[in-house]
């Protein structure tokens, strides 16, 4: 999350100009007046600039009492709820009609609301590689802002990690993959590559109340909502059979209650936040005077030129992690990559003690540095071939097509697929090898 409040002078008004202006686009496919659309990109960026100076006294406050009685007002600011109704309707696609300033009052004073909103939680369970679902959240328009305001709260006392690449501003997935080709380049061949086992299911509300001290009613209803349980997620009950006193027997499946849980959503807005301040706190007290790290989300990335450097610094992160209090995170799947390997990603050979691996697997893309060209190659990763094929092969069980035209459909995938790998330069040997496994596999 882009900490904008920080900016002072020009740079908080260019700030403010270029999100007034984004909405006065808008204003003026609404037959709005040039007098109007100037006076409406005035008042949004006034608002903003008032925000911005309401969020800095979060930040300036040390004292815990002070802090949680700070964070309920700077909540109920209508400065602060409008410049993230502006904000988030910038950068999210949740807001489907056009702002106007009437709209942004109303919308402002529903974010006030916490019980009985009318928005509706959706579950979104995601398909993973080995099989298994993660689930994921789909929240409504107020909520949403709700969860901005929560974040910006977040972040203005805890400053989110400097590393992490999954927050706004730092180039996402492709610019996490771009930063370990850059660190290959400067001589940092070996990596260790990790992930967080159960992120953000794993965060309670005490590792949020040992970052900041905020309102119980924004820590209860807001970073803790109650999420519904599908029939899906519920274990399945054995049949059991009961006899009555006619000697009737019938077989039956008691039922369960559907108990709500509390715990951090991952697709919410504030949740990498929340995820990246604990990532901070442990990888402040940790030397990276020899390391570089990459992180994005619940994966971790750490290169050096040697690898008993990356090695400590992982152990050492490992160990603070595990340390957190309420309950500590675990690190898993964990694997020794060396970055200037081009060979297959199954492609190992012994060293130090434990297995290399050729080439980087990182958030879905195979890094390695060719030394002869200077080039960085990036690449599809395995498991993210392997979920393009499932998905081939699910369209194939349920389509009774001549192969003909399911080799057309396959292509058409493809090219869509790969349009999800932007840094991946596609070759005649990489279409070769695609071509062999289309014929075997289609």
């Amino acid at each position: 999350m882009n900490v904008w409040w920080l900016k002072k002078g020009e740079s908080l008004r260019n700030f403010a100009e270029n999100i007034a202006r984004y909405h006065a686009g808008s204003l003026n496919l609404l037959n709005k007046t040039d007098a109007e659309v100037q006076q409406c990109s005035a008042a949004y960026a006034k608002i903003i600039k008032q925000a911005a100076k309401e969020i800095r006294r979060m930040q300036k406050c040390k004292n815990a009492d002070k802090q949680k009685q700070l964070s309920w007002i700077i909540f109920q600011r209508p400065s602060v709820r409008k410049a993230a109704v502006l904000i988030s309707t910038k950068n999210n696609e949740r807001f489907k009609k056009r702002l106007t300033p009437e709209s942004l009052n109303e919308r402002a004073r529903e974010c006030l609301k916490f019980h009985n909103l009318q928005e509706p939680i959706h579950h979104q369970p995601k398909k993973k590689s080995d099989g298994r679902h993660r689930d994921t959240w789909a929240f409504g328009p107020v909520r949403y802002v709700q969860q901005i305001i929560l974040g910006w709260l977040v972040s203005a006392v805890n400053e989110p990690c400097l590393y992490d690449y999954s927050l706004q501003g730092h180039g996402s997935i492709h610019g996490a993959a771009k930063a370990i080709g850059g660190y290959l380049k400067k001589g940092y061949r070996l990596w260790v590559v990790s992930d967080i086992k159960s992120a953000y299911p794993s965060i309670s509300k005490g590792h949020l109340r040992q970052l900041c001290h905020l309102d119980e009613r924004l820590v209860r209803y807001i970073a803790f909502p109650t999420l519904p349980i599908d029939d899906c997620q519920l274990p399945l009950i054995p049949m059991v059979t009961a006899t009555d006193f006619n000697n009737t027997t019938a077989t039956i499946r008691p039922t369960k209650a559907k108990a709500p849980r509390s715990q951090l959503p991952q697709g919410a807005a504030h949740s990498p936040v929340i995820l990246s301040a604990l990532i901070g706190e442990c990888l402040r007290n940790i030397s990276l005077s020899k390391v570089v790290v990459v992180i994005f989300a619940d994966n971790i990335a750490i290169g050096a030129q040697y690898m008993a450097d990356a090695k400590s610094a992982f152990l050492a992160l490992e160990k603070a992690l595990g340390n957190l209090k309420p309950g500590g995170l675990l690190l898993h799947d964990v694997k020794y990559c060396d970055g200037y390997q081009h060979a297959s990603e199954d492609a190992v050979h012994p060293m130090f003690g434990q297995k290399i691996y050729w080439s980087i697997d990182f958030c879905g893309y195979c890094i390695s540095f060719d030394q002869g060209d200077k080039k960085i190659r990036y690449r599809p990763s395995r498991r993210a071939w392997e979920k393009f094929w499932r998905k081939i092969k699910e369209e194939k069980t349920n389509s009774n097509m001549i192969r003909f035209t399911r080799f057309k459909i396959t292509f058409k995938e493809f090219h869509t697929w790969r349009k999800s790998f932007p840094l991946w330069k596609l070759n005649a040997y990489s279409m070769n090898m695609f071509r062999i496994n289309m014929f075997f596999k289609c």
